[in-house]
């Protein structure tokens, strides 16, 4: 037989725990023999599986008479077949005040606990007693059960006075007339431990009582209330989660499912308030949030100030060059006369093709012409942001997309042909980050494009390896670029390049996450490269596709049917084939938009800068109808903007603006439709939603 044990709340007699005993071990303790419902009594204990006890555990206050009565049920006959062990506060006479009521709660609480696991751990049952003690107590011991399971919870009725039993007759049948006035009675049985306590680390070990024939706990000890604080903790989070996932389960399960846990006026107003107009109490509450960015491309991530940064590591060469070549020291100096002199138009004139900007000097390997172009312009960052943006300076908006990349011609594979470059850049990426409270960013990269300069492409990938597993705030990943308007050769390549760092890489096997199809949609059409893609398929790799960006539905469709895509970038004109929409939904297929270069490419309104001109902006359209949407920056730098912003953008670009619940399930889409296996996919975003419970907490509950 296992291990059963009684628990009874306690008082001055010890008469109770006679009649108690009687009841469930009637062949020791024969009290009850003589009475004339005796065989009532064996029928209850069947049906409610009351076995006999091996051990009794009396909680009480510390008072004389109490401790008397403890004595006297220790050293009756019962000790015998029952060991007894009695649990008190140390100099707690009495439940004077509401701390001292407290106090005996927690020791309940964790005596109660500590009684389950044990008897559990032997094969047992736990029994709960109520009859004796403060009324305080029998109410305590009765919710304790009702948290941490039990047997069957007992109590005795005694009609009229009370009367005693001697303790040497403790184990002999009473008179009939007196064994007739008590009747032991079950109260509940087969109570199971409160399911929010089953995946929870409330353990005994954690809230001890330390064994003992006779545990004086100290109140200091007790005055927190920690397990009683942390079960009403469980049991507030389960009543709300109950509540919230019964009437709006399809809502809380599309976001962080931890929201559920939050009291629903707290969810009332996460979906009410608006993100949109707010300025900067809006940029503040959305650059703390934890994010993950899916579609980032390594050519266009630097500010003119950053391409600055990234030239100037090159000034050693630069120096070393000037002294050799006389032509190239003097075209140096001119520029940066026309720096100083704020000569915008002779500066353009410079950059207006790019091809001769990069060899300008023959002898001069790349990427130290541009290099050295764009390092004359160090304190005057501002002048080259006009060289750049020049006529775009003011109106950012529908440029089309060959000359918003044209906006790129001075970084990326113009200035990154060099280690110290790319280094360079990479650790100006590692910051953006940092500053945007990124946690997962994937970077597109096609590798051949940076070898100009001297580099392997598999040196270019082991760079960027490198400083990826040298991030500690931020799990950056790497995607391969097939180009729509390159060389067919280069696409190849890249699939070799892939090939051989899978076979000889194992750094690389953990930070590749897939392909990426980009470029003019118009040259060559999704379906045409589908015979490329056959290669990509074989090693199941995961792929996303630019498609429905500035050309039709149809390159969306041809995008998923015939490249098998996992996730779509931009994706603007999906709206106009409703099955395909559907389709997106039902296999979960992720849209990956980027308001900024969204809204300088092509025609979108701005309702918060009154902007009326174009069409309304999507994205609020594909999470209505049930898309993965997920916000992006595309080209941070090209487009002057932070993963930040691009959550303002979108909800600027949102009639009525996107709601704080709408923002997080952005948020919560980037973080499921990351390339990452899933073990570390759900690592990245448990460690997200902890961020943002914390964030929704301090600033709702506070």
């Amino acid at each position: 037989m296992g291990k059963n044990i009684l628990v009874s709340t306690f008082g001055k007699s010890e008469t109770l725990v006679f009649e108690l005993l009687g009841f469930t071990n009637p062949d020791e303790c024969l009290i009850y023999q003589n009475h004339p419902n005796l065989g009532l009594f064996d029928r209850v204990r069947s049906e409610h599986g009351v076995f006999p006890v091996s051990e009794v555990w009396l909680i009480s206050t510390s008072d004389t008479l109490v401790l008397n009565a403890y004595d006297a049920c220790k050293n009756s006959p019962l000790k015998d077949f029952v060991q007894f062990r009695f649990f008190t506060i140390e100099n707690l006479k009495d439940l004077q005040t509401q701390e001292d009521r407290e106090c005996m709660r927690e020791l309940i609480y964790r005596t109660v606990l500590k009684a389950y696991e044990e008897s559990e751990k032997k094969g047992g049952k736990l029994f709960l007693s109520m009859v004796g003690g403060f009324k305080t107590m029998s109410a305590d011991i009765q919710e304790a059960g009702n948290i941490f399971g039990f047997q069957t919870l007992l109590h005795c009725i005694v009609d009229g006075p009370p009367f005693s039993i001697a303790p040497s007759e403790a184990c002999a049948p009473l008179d009939s007339e007196v064994s007739k006035k008590i009747v032991p009675v079950v109260v509940d049985s087969y109570r199971r431990p409160a399911v929010y306590l089953y995946h929870s680390d409330i353990k005994a070990s954690k809230f001890p009582v330390e064994d003992s024939e006779i545990r004086f706990v100290g109140k200091e000890e007790l005055k927190s209330n920690l397990l009683v604080k942390e079960i009403s903790k469980k049991r507030r989070e389960a009543d709300i989660v109950l509540s919230n996932l019964s009437f709006d389960s399809a809502d809380c399960l599309g976001n962080f499912r931890a929201l559920a846990r939050l009291h629903p006026r707290i969810l009332d107003k996460l979906r009410k308030e608006k993100i949109g107009g707010g300025g900067e109490k809006d940029l503040f509450w959305l650059r703390s949030l934890p994010k993950a960015e899916l579609h980032c491309h390594f050519g266009g991530i630097l500010a003119p100030k950053d391409m600055v940064s990234v030239a100037q590591e090159e000034t050693e060469r630069i120096n070393e060059y000037s002294r050799r070549v006389p032509e190239y020291k003097e075209w140096l100096r001119c520029i940066r006369n026309y720096v100083e002199e704020g000569k915008v138009d002779s500066l353009c004139g410079e950059i207006v093709e790019k091809e001769k900007l990069r060899r300008k000097f023959g002898e001069i390997p790349e990427p130290l012409c541009v290099c050295g172009f764009l390092s004359q312009f160090a304190g005057c960052e501002e002048l080259l942001e006009k060289v750049i943006y020049r006529e775009h300076s003011k109106n950012f908006s529908d440029i089309g997309i060959e000359k918003y990349e044209k906006l790129g011609d001075l970084q990326g594979s113009a200035l990154m042909q060099s280690a110290r470059c790319i280094r360079k850049a990479c650790d100006i990426l590692i910051n953006y980050c940092e500053r945007n409270s990124i946690l997962y960013l994937e970077l597109r990269c096609s590798p051949i494009n940076y070898t100009r300069g001297g580099l392997s492409a598999e040196e270019v990938v082991n760079i960027l390896l490198e400083k990826f597993s040298n991030a500690k705030l931020v799990c950056i990943t790497l995607l391969f670029i097939a180009s729509r308007h390159g060389k067919m050769s280069d696409v190849f390549l890249h699939i070799e390049l892939f090939e051989k760092l899978l076979k000889k890489n194992i750094k690389f096997k953990d930070y590749f996450v897939g392909f990426d199809l980009a470029g003019a949609e118009s040259v060559r059409t999704p379906k045409e490269l589908r015979f490329v893609f056959e290669s990509i398929h074989y090693y199941c790799q995961n792929i996303t596709i630019h498609a429905g960006e500035t050309d039709r539905v149809e390159r969306i469709w041809e995008a998923v049917y015939h490249l098998s895509a996992d996730r779509i970038g931009h994706g603007l004109k999906l709206k106009e084939k409703k099955e395909l929409l559907d389709r997106f939904v039902d296999r979960r297929i992720a849209v990956e938009m980027c308001p900024s270069s969204n809204f300088q490419i092509c025609k979108y309104k701005n309702f918060l800068t009154k902007k009326d001109e174009g069409e309304e902006y999507p994205l609020k359209f594909y999470m209505d109808e049930g898309i993965r949407v997920t916000v992006n920056t595309d080209n941070p730098g090209i487009s002057r903007t932070d993963l930040t912003n691009e959550y303002l953008l979108a909800a600027q670009m949102t009639q009525g603006g996107l709601s704080r619940w709408e923002i997080l399930t952005l948020i919560k889409n980037a973080f499921s439709a990351a390339f990452l296996p899933l073990k570390k996919r759900r690592e990245i975003l448990k460690i997200a939603e902890e961020k943002v419970m914390e964030l929704i907490k301090s600033e709702y509950e506070s």
